[in-house]
């Protein structure tokens, strides 16, 4: 069975430590109460308890006009668009299809 390395992650975020325990085990190959799961679940509720004390936030705010927010994503947007795209590296196509499929419309993509 695949367990992806995050789901240990959401497991904790949802307070079910003993499932996370179970799945980190496994991706490990080490026993539930091994040190090393230990560890890594602190280290993952560290990083959920900070970044929840950060406060929540709306998909909004990546638009918001405060320290030109906008125009970060704006950017962003840019060159995720302009650069070619893992994506289609990944489904193994050669480098120089994978960058035309990725600058490629989307109308383009549906003809």
């Amino acid at each position: 069975m695949y367990l992806p390395s995050r789901i240990s992650r959401h497991l904790l975020g949802l307070k079910r430590e003993d499932e996370a325990r179970a799945a980190l085990s496994e991706l490990n190959g080490v026993p539930p109460n091994d040190p090393l799961i230990t560890e890594i679940i602190e280290e993952l509720e560290l990083g959920i308890r900070e970044e929840n004390e950060g406060g929540k936030a709306t998909w909004m705010e990546c638009f918001s006009t405060r320290n030109m927010l906008w125009w970060r994503t704006g950017n962003g947007m840019m060159y995720a668009k302009l650069s070619p795209s893992p994506f289609f590296r990944d489904l193994g196509l050669p480098s120089h299809q994978a960058a035309i499929h990725s600058t490629a419309q989307w109308p383009e993509l549906l003809l």
